[in-house]
């Protein structure tokens, strides 16, 4: 059984830097209030005799503002408490896979519990030959969906302090790795913060909000964990499986947020289109990120290695794609990389502008030079089989496999949205496409014969601005 001792002791550093906060905040009285409660709660819990009784008599004599403050200092108490949990699992897995390292940090022994390696190794162990890994690696596909619950409707302002305490806790079990330990003080400044905080929102949260909400984990986790979650996989299919392919885009992400208008009269075309558009900002953003470090890091000279002719070529037809592009080959010109890298960071940046001014019309999908993710895609390919060539093979991996990996999970939608309606308004939908107003009163096998029969004679459809 886990050691809960130092999981304890956070518990007790933390809730006693909120207690100080409440203390200093309102006043010694509201302090002793909560702890009342909560000796009482412990007390109720453990089924004493008149606790609950007790407990529910303090709470009823509460004032508004005793009420609103106690409400605070439970809710951030908790919300503590998570941080911690969460902390104490990172910290032993960080501590499981540091005793697994060499000292050069290669992994020895057995894989860590309910890792990615360890299911391949049991595959393995149970017999499982190289093509039925294959298979089944060829047939994977995992897709996690948001979804807008009522219930977890905390501000995206929340979040993030939360998620900076968490930072300062980490670094609390890890000083290493910020070179010396962070100053207490930093974790009740950060509790102060989310105790001068409100909570909610004055207006009603909007779909938009709800998407962003749900954008905030894309931005701050998902794009920087999956891929090291494809790394895992490869690695440990080289080990027990090396002539097996590891699986693409075999954990991708949907979302019901500004698709859901089942029932939801907000959700409109026009929401549903902004929407989407959020969700392209943010893979535009992240990939122009990870494309600005990658121009600074692969700075490959031709003087120093062998340069591919396509990646010579992409360069001479994009010379003069920008001023910056220009200023970029004058001042390199023998960092091809570096200079194509630059010119697919501004195709990023004028494609997201671009899109947004035309927004989700005909206009912007039908434009020849509408960038895709396949184009970003070619472009990472090109200059990856050109390190590969030569002496700076090594880079090919590390930043530059990570941003493949990106585009091939998130592309340049980030997660595919998926639109649900009451099935009415699609039968009456389809009844005018086909022409059939009885469509909607049809039994089921007829309604299936006309849908298939209308597929197959399908022309495209023009898109009309929103």
């Amino acid at each position: 059984m886990k050691d809960l001792t130092p999981l304890r002791s956070e518990i007790r550093f933390l809730g006693a830097a909120l207690g100080r906060v409440i203390s200093q905040m309102e006043g010694q009285a509201t302090f002793d209030t909560t702890e009342t409660l909560r000796t009482l709660a412990k007390a109720s819990r453990r089924g004493e005799s008149g606790a609950a009784a007790r407990l529910a008599k303090v709470v009823a004599g509460l004032t508004p503002k005793e009420a609103i403050h106690q409400a605070m200092a439970f809710t951030l108490y908790f919300e503590l408490v998570n941080l911690a949990e969460e902390n104490f699992r990172v910290t032993l897995l960080r501590r499981r896979r540091a005793a697994r390292n060499d000292a050069d940090g290669r992994p020895t022994g057995e894989p860590m519990r309910e890792s990615i390696e360890a299911a391949i190794k049991e595959l393995k162990a149970a017999g499982v030959s190289p093509n039925e890994m294959q298979a089944l690696l060829d047939r994977l596909s995992i897709e996690l969906v948001f979804t807008a619950h009522p219930t977890e409707s905390k501000r995206r302002t929340l979040l993030t302090k939360l998620q900076r305490l968490a930072e300062i806790l980490r670094q609390r079990h890890f000083p290493e790795e910020q070179g010396e330990a962070p100053d207490p003080a930093r974790v009740e400044r950060e509790i102060v913060s989310l105790w001068l905080t409100d909570r909610s929102r004055v207006e009603r949260p909007e779909v938009t909000d709800e998407a962003r909400t749900g954008l905030w984990y894309f931005d701050t986790t998902l794009f920087q964990t999956l891929p090291r979650l494809q790394a895992d996989m490869e690695r440990a299919l080289q080990l027990y499986y090396p002539e097996v392919r590891p699986a693409r885009r075999w954990l991708t992400f949907g979302s019901w947020i500004g698709g859901d208008r089942d029932g939801n009269p907000n959700v409109t075309a026009a929401v549903t289109a902004e929407v989407l558009l959020l969700h392209r900002q943010l893979a535009f953003n992240k990939l122009r990120e990870l494309v600005f470090d990658l121009s600074h890091s692969i700075s490959v000279s031709d003087q120093r290695a062998l340069i591919s002719p396509e990646v010579q070529r992409l360069v001479q037809e994009n010379q003069h794609f920008s001023a910056a592009v220009e200023r970029m080959c004058a001042r390199y010109p023998h960092e091809p990389y570096r200079i194509l890298l630059n010119v697919l960071r501004g195709q990023l940046a004028r494609g997201a502008s671009e899109f947004e001014e035309k927004s989700l019309t005909s206009e912007a999908v039908e434009d020849p030079a509408f960038l895709r993710s396949e184009e970003v895609g070619k472009i990472f390919a090109v200059i990856s089989q050109s390190l590969q060539a030569g002496r700076s093979a090594l880079l090919a991996e590390g930043e530059l496999r990570t941003a493949r990996q990106t585009v091939e999970v998130f592309g340049l939608h980030t997660a595919r949205l998926d639109l649900r309606q009451d099935s009415a308004c699609h039968e009456a939908a389809v009844a005018e496409m086909i022409g059939r107003p009885d469509y909607p009163k049809l039994e089921e096998t007829a309604k299936r014969a006309i849908l298939t029969s209308a597929i197959a004679a399908a022309r495209p459809l023009a898109l009309m601005a929103l």
